[in-house]
C-alpha cells in the first residue's frame, strides 16, 4: 500500500486538496467524478509531470514525489496514446524495455502472450504511425504493463476503443490486477468487465475527495448508477 498524505496543488484559482487517500497494494482503484474535478490533475502530481506545493506520497518508508519520474517506476497511459510512429509496434516495445533494463528473457514471453491478448500480435511488424487509433492506445497500454511497474496509471484508457477492443483491454488489467498483483489507479466511467477485481472507489469532487468506499455493494452501486 502506499498513501498521498497533505497533498496540495493550486492551478490559478482551481487547488487540488487530498488530505489522505490510501492506495491498495492490489486490486483496482477507480478515481470518479465529473469532468474538471481534478482527478487528471492529481495523477500528473502522482507521475511528477506537476510537482505538488506540499504533501507526501509514502511507499516503503520513501516520498515518491521526491524522486526523479523514471525512478518512481510507474506504468502509464494516457487519453490519446503516444509512440513512436517511425518503429514498428515491435520495436516500440523493445525500446520501452530497454528503457526500463529489462532482460529479454523476463519482457519477450510477457510481450508476445499481451498482444496475443490484446489481438495486435498480428501486427507487430506493423510501422506505429499507420496503426489506428484503438490499435495504438492498445499498444501504449501492452507497453505499461510490461514495465513490470509498481503501479498502473491508466487515465481514461478506453476512450478510443470500439466496444471489442475496450474488453480485450479490461481483460488484459482483470489479469494483472488479480494474478500479478500489480496495483491500479484508474480514472474511467467504463469498467464494467472489471468489477469484480476493484477493491476501492474515490470520488473526486473540485479537487478534493469527496467519498471513498472499499464496499463491494458500494462500488457496484456507484459504477452501475453512474
Amino acid at each position: 500500500m502506499s498513501v498521498v498524505i497533505g497533498l496540495r496543488k493550486t492551478f490559478g484559482d482551481f487547488t487540488i486538496s487530498v488530505d489522505h487517500l490510501e492506495i491498495p497494494e492490489k486490486g483496482i482503484c477507480i478515481l470518479s467524478g465529473p469532468s474538471g474535478a481534478g482527478k487528471s490533475s492529481f495523477l500528473r502530481i502522482l507521475i511528477g509531470l506537476e510537482n505538488a506545493d506540499q504533501g507526501q506520497w509514502l511507499k516503503d518508508q520513501q516520498n515518491l514525489l521526491k524522486l526523479k519520474i523514471s525512478d518512481r517506476k510507474l506504468g502509464v497511459v494516457f487519453q490519446t496514446p503516444d509512440v513512436f510512429g517511425h518503429l514498428n509496434l515491435q520495436q516500440n516495445l523493445y525500446f520501452a524495455a530497454q528503457a526500463r533494463k529489462l532482460s529479454e528473457k523476463i519482457y519477450l514471453p510477457q510481450t508476445e502472450e499481451l498482444l496475443r491478448r490484446v489481438e495486435l500480435w498480428n501486427l507487430r511488424n506493423k510501422k506505429s504511425e499507420l496503426l489506428s487509433g484503438g490499435e495504438k492506445q492498445r499498444l501504449c497500454l501492452v507497453r505499461a504493463i510490461i514495465g513490470q511497474p509498481q503501479l498502473l496509471i491508466l487515465d481514461e484508457p478506453f476512450n478510443q476503443l470500439d466496444e471489442k477492443s475496450q474488453h480485450l483491454c479490461e481483460l488484459a488489467l482483470a489479469e494483472e490486477a488479480s494474478v500479478k498483483d500489480t496495483p491500479i489507479l484508474l480514472v474511467t466511467h467504463q469498467s464494467l468487465q472489471m468489477l469484480e477485481n476493484i477493491h476501492k472507489l474515490v470520488l473526486f469532487e473540485q479537487g478534493n475527495i469527496k467519498f471513498q468506499s472499499t464496499q463491494v455493494a458500494e462500488i457496484r452501486h456507484h459504477l452501475l448508477n453512474t
